[in-house]
């Protein structure tokens, strides 16, 4: 059987996917900042051999066996190892930061802060050392004076900025301005500003460090006799023609995969060319994978026991080696828009059948406006009562606006399914239904706002407005004609490629991005300037916002 696709990965996500044991939890994605003076993150610090940046909780296990292990060899390295230490937290409303562990764990980080800003690098490592010293880091911020006087810090200048708010002020300041980088497990290391996934055991750490791609010589004496990675053949196989980059750029996965493979070496194969066809076939016969970008990685893989670990749920076995699919490109079917007959059955671009459906080849509609839903989506729900009035700014005239409601879903052999699970096939239905029965005016929007407003309430009838009959929407949704409806609607949206929720299909091809009412109205009016829409912009400009402004939540969806 395939595995899944292992693809797009930000760092973010790389983080997230191939988390090794740790902790973290922190209620949104939180990275901690570098608070050693005069570090730079991005790089090794001048003079030295490597720069380790470590984010954790102080009082983390998993941090500390991490700690313990960095402060080994940094001792060993010395000064050729530049190591930093940054805080997983995250910021209340009032700018006040908070840790899963607690008032302990906070507290552990202020001392540890205010120890690094009042000492030179040697002082600050020695601290470090005393407070991971055995067990003492489940007790923190306990002994820390001790600490201190035994690493030759100012005692009363971490006291100073203890008392006097330097430490939470700096504290505070590190976690805002880290919280953009999406990092909330401890601990997380980032080497030379690149993400670190590989073993955390002293061999695996010491390997890494002796063995980094572009780090100065000589390396450090206690690299002699470390051994080098085993070498690793990798061929990654690309379609040229693919020019969507978030299928088919490979450049993260790459990164990622020489990361936990340090000793890999790629050789990139385009589909288009012979070698390029004839991989293919061989994988796909071979594998069962039949989409690129792929990655065959030879047996000598095997060796690396911490990547066999993180690629284990996306490693499909070929030959004696291994398969990584990176992506869901096809390169067998037609490309709709090269001029070019791809697939060589005569069809070129939109004459084929397997584009023709496709937003590029379908006819333009003017005045055409879907919008592709999961009815228990919270952003779909939450921007409903804008369509409403987007609506009502054209006087709610299907002559003019031609609006539809779709859905999202599957159909897996004749059943019906969505993200959310069988009550909101249900609730797809009864809306599908009230939209055929009520269409005039748009009346069944009255039925749909509300039910947005209380999605997950059972009692679906207290919705049913005056002038509506609850009884024939019941008979409809639970019958033949709700089911086909629903059923096409979500076939439509697989056919023009609509899998967030909500989205939009502008004149039956063109993508739009609208949330709320103003720039719904906006970008309607962009593609079909008819001589209602100053009007109808002034009157939804003129209400009172329900839903999202325009750039509220507007990157979110259900998917």
């Amino acid at each position: 059987m395939t595995k899944t696709a292992f693809t797009r990965l930000t760092i973010p996500a790389i983080l997230a996917g191939f988390a090794l044991a740790g902790c973290g939890g922190a209620g949104q994605s939180a990275v901690p900042v570098i608070e050693v003076k005069g570090a730079d993150a991005g790089s090794a610090g001048e003079g030295a051999y490597a720069e380790v940046a470590v984010f954790l909780l102080p009082r983390c296990p998993h941090a500390a066996l991490v700690m313990q292990t960095l402060l080994d060899l940094r001792r060993e390295m010395g000064p050729s190892l530049n190591l930093l230490v940054g805080y997983v937290g995250v910021l209340d409303d009032k700018g006040n930061p908070s840790f899963p562990g607690g008032d302990a764990e906070k507290e552990a980080a202020r001392v540890q802060i205010c120890a690094s800003r009042h000492a030179d690098p040697e002082p600050w490592i020695r601290f470090l050392e005393c407070q991971y010293r055995g067990e003492a880091w489940r007790t923190l911020p306990d002994g820390w004076e001790s600490c201190v006087k035994e690493a030759g810090v100012p005692l009363t200048d971490v006291k100073k900025c203890l008392s006097d708010g330097e430490g939470s002020a700096v504290l505070g300041t590190a976690v805002a301005a880290t919280t953009l980088m999406g990092i909330d497990a401890s601990p997380t290391l980032i080497v030379n500003g690149s993400p670190y996934v590989g073993g955390r055991t002293r061999t695996d750490l010491l390997r890494m460090l002796c063995y980094l791609e572009g780090a100065p010589n000589p390396r450090p004496a206690v690299c002699e006799g470390v051994e080098p990675p085993p070498a690793v053949a990798a061929t990654l196989l690309f379609d040229s023609r693919c020019k969507d980059e978030e299928m088919c750029d490979t450049a993260s996965e790459e990164a990622i995969v020489g990361n936990l493979v340090p000793g890999v070496a790629f050789k990139r194969v385009d589909y288009v060319t012979d070698e390029g066809r004839r991989t293919f076939e061989l994988v796909r016969a071979g594998s069962g994978v039949s989409t690129l970008p792929l990655i065959v990685l030879e047996k000598t893989v095997a060796a690396e026991r911490a990547a066999m670990e993180r690629l284990a749920d996306y490693l499909t076995p070929f030959g004696d080696g291994y398969v990584l699919r990176l992506g869901g490109w096809d390169p067998t079917v037609e490309i709709c828009d090269n001029a070019v007959d791809d697939n060589g059955d005569n069809a070129v671009d939109c004459a084929d059948s397997t584009c023709s459906p496709k937003p590029l080849c379908r006819a333009e509609v003017k005045a055409r406006l879907d919008l592709f839903i999961m009815s228990g989506c919270p952003f779909a729900d939450r921007m409903l009562p804008e369509v409403d009035r987007f609506l009502d700014g054209f006087g709610r005239d299907e002559k003019v606006v031609s609006f539809a409601l779709q859905f999202i879903g599957e159909n897996k052999d004749g059943e019906l399914t969505s993200m959310h699970g069988a009550a909101e096939v249900e609730e797809d239905r009864r809306m599908a239904c009230a939209q055929k029965l009520y269409a005039s005016k748009y009346e069944y929007m009255k039925y749909v706002v509300c039910r947005a407003g209380d999605y997950k309430a059972a009692d679906w009838a207290a919705c049913v407005p005056k002038g509506m009959d609850k009884k024939k929407i019941e008979k409809c949704a639970s019958g033949e004609e709700g089911e086909k409806l629903v059923a096409d609607s979500f076939a439509l949206a697989d056919q023009v490629g609509k899998t967030g929720s909500p989205s939009w299909l502008l004149n039956n091809r063109d993508e739009m991005q609208g949330r709320d009412a103003a720039s719904i109205t906006e970008d309607f009016c962009e593609k079909n300037p008819l001589p209602g829409c100053k009007a109808a912009l002034e009157r939804v400009s003129e209400q009172k916002a329900k839903g999202p402004s325009g750039d509220d939540a507007a990157g979110d969806n259900c998917e």
